[in-house]
């Protein structure tokens, strides 16, 4: 299944074995990256998405990389596999502990939907005008309408729909 740009895969060796899980569930295309290359790969590959292998050798890069990620819009997803340590607010924690191998792709599609909502959302907002009012300009309580449904025939009093319409009137039905 084609995806909405490149997933990222950071780790310190290269095709870490969650790779396989990616490739065997049809995502592509995926970038391995290292440590040193994961910075300038997310600046330069504009990803979907980004899976990082960590430890806590790599907490320092870790936590930059999160920060880097975490000011990218749309929603840019950061998947931590198996983490050991402390995550940023933006990652996702995933453990692979007796999982099986398609809940990371399903963990991953989840956060994908969240990006293409999350782009959905920035580009209504920019293309939305001042024409359009946010707020009613009227008093919506003023024209509710309140039904009470009840049980039927045997509970008279419910069956009853007021409207506030000035009059204040009940209408039977």
């Amino acid at each position: 299944m084609p995806v909405q740009g490149p997933i990222i895969v950071v780790s310190s060796t290269r095709q870490p074995p969650f790779a396989a899980a990616l490739d065997g569930a049809g995502i592509f295309p995926i970038v391995d990256a290292t440590w040193t290359e994961a910075s300038r790969a997310i600046a330069r590959l504009q990803p979907a998405g980004v899976l990082v292998a960590v430890s806590p050798a790599e907490e320092g890069e870790f936590s930059g990389l999160a920060e880097q990620i975490g000011a990218i819009e749309p929603y840019l997803p950061l998947i931590a596999i198996d983490p050991r340590t402390a995550l940023p607010e933006n990652a996702i924690p995933f453990s692979q502990a007796g999982a099986s191998r398609d809940r990371l792709s399903a963990r991953l599609r989840a956060a994908l939907r969240v990006r293409a909502l999350h782009a959905t959302v920035m580009r209504r907002r920019n293309e939305r005008t001042q024409a359009h009012p946010t707020f009613a300009e009227t008093d919506p309580v003023r024209h509710a309408t309140v039904l009470l449904i009840g049980r039927g025939g045997l509970r008279r009093a419910f069956r009853r729909a007021w409207r506030a319409d000035g009059n204040r009137r009940c209408v039977e039905h």
